[in-house]
Parts: structure tokens; C-alpha cells; sequence
């Protein structure tokens, strides 16, 4: 028996890594367009980027404070199985009545995938919240301090899924779904094309993930990440 288990260990292959890359993109301008026409260009409207940030984490604290009061009914589920019960108490569709219908209210016609990641995030606030509550509860009173609040993030990162971002490499296009401050709305982008045309030879052996945005001292960045499985890599840092 012994032998058996040792020859199955030694025919056993190791599981292949993933490798996780990054690219940081400049955006070289925000495009006008007409009827789905492209009629000129202009530098990129920040006050977008900003309103879309400011709505996600509106929403974000909106949920939080939502599934903390709802955490008794919720404790209990499995990961995914906590995320949909959250997503019918927050958002109405032909087969379902949303419990709480203000989320809806006051976020209306937010895409489906970035509510689905806000409602992730809020939940992971909130077993931190409750992690770290039940620690401070233990403590002796010499020992307490300060009673833990919930902790959220000063600015939202943006990031956009498949179904919220249409990429055209050959051009050195993006196209994101933003909000306006109004309601959600497409808008393009111009990115270098060469760095397009590299990020798109890449993409061919790797999947694309999930892009996002983030703020530099220089210009507004687009961040995309590959991914491919390797029984091995070789690391470039520029």
C-alpha cells in the first residue's frame, strides 16, 4: 500500500501557474461621436470619471450598511449563494421584487456587472466589519479602545467588464459605460495604437480580464490585465 502511494505522488503533475500581467495605457484623448460616427476629439472629461466614481461609491456605502443590517439572514450562506440572496433584496427584475427598492431608486439603471461587483465588495466590508467586532468584543475593557467602525475606501476603482467596455485594437479604441451624473451612457477613447496592437498580440494566448481606471500625477490611465496558465514564466519590469 505504501509503494502505491508513493509511485501515484511521483506520476502526479504539478498544476500549471497562473500568470497574472499588466499594462498601463495612456488615454490620449476621449472621442466625439455622432450617431455612433466619430466626428473629433478632445481631452478627456474628468467630471465623467468623477460622477462615475462617486455613484459607485454612493452605491457601495448604500449596500454595506443594507446587508449589515440583513447579516443575520445572510451569515449563513455560501459565498455565491449570499451574493444572489443580496441581489434580490436589492434589485427588482420580471421574476423577483426587490425587499429594499430605494437601491433601484436611487441608482437606476446601473449595469448589471458593476452592480454585481459592488455588491462583492460591500459584503467583503462587511465580514471585515463583523470579523473585527467580534475581536474587539473578546478583548478585556482595558484592552478595547475605540469600538470598529465600518471602513470604506476614499475613492472607488473603477472596473469595467466584458459586458461594460468593446475594445477595438486594431484602431486604438476603447469604448467604456460611464455615468454622466444622469444615467450611463457609452463613451470612446483614443489609446496609443501601438500599445494597442501589443496588448492585442498578448491577448491571443491570454485572457483579457477585467480593465480599470485609476488617476495619475500625469494623465488618466487605463490598466488592463492578462492572464494565461504556464508551467513557467520569465519577469520584465520596465
Amino acid at each position: 500500500m505504501a509503494e502505491q502511494k508513493t509511485a501515484t505522488k511521483a506520476t502526479s503533475q504539478p498544476k500549471p501557474m497562473t500568470i497574472h500581467t499588466c499594462y498601463v495605457v495612456d488615454i490620449k484623448s476621449q472621442l466625439v461621436t455622432e450617431k455612433g460616427e466619430v466626428t473629433g476629439s478632445r481631452r478627456v472629461d474628468e467630471s465623467i470619471m468623477h460622477a462615475t466614481r462617486k455613484v459607485c461609491l454612493d452605491a457601495l456605502k448604500f449596500c454595506a450598511e443594507l446587508f449589515l443590517k440583513e447579516w443575520e439572514n445572510l451569515k449563513g450562506l455560501q459565498s455565491l449563494e449570499m451574493k444572489s440572496r443580496c441581489e434580490v433584496l436589492i434589485h427588482t427584475t420580471k421574476d423577483s421584487i426587490a425587499k429594499y427598492p430605494e437601491f433601484d431608486e436611487k441608482f437606476p439603471y446601473m449595469p448589471s456587472y458593476t452592480r454585481r461587483a459592488i455588491v462583492a465588495d460591500a459584503l467583503g466590508i462587511v465580514r471585515s466589519y463583523k470579523s473585527n467586532h467580534k475581536n474587539w468584543e473578546a478583548l478585556s475593557p482595558a484592552e478595547k479602545g475605540a469600538e470598529p467602525k465600518m471602513g470604506f475606501p476614499t475613492i472607488y476603482e473603477l472596473t469595467f467588464y466584458k459586458q461594460e467596455r468593446r475594445l477595438n485594437f486594431s484602431e486604438g479604441v476603447m469604448e467604456l459605460k460611464l455615468y454622466d451624473g444622469t444615467k450611463w451612457d457609452w463613451y470612446a477613447f483614443r489609446i496609443n495604437k501601438s500599445e494597442s496592437e501589443y496588448i492585442a498580440k498578448m491577448s491571443k494566448t491570454r485572457k483579457l480580464l477585467s480593465r480599470w481606471w485609476k488617476k495619475s500625477k500625469r494623465n488618466t490611465v487605463s490598466v488592463s490585465a492578462l492572464k494565461r496558465n504556464a508551467s513557467w514564466c520569465r519577469m520584465n519590469a520596465r
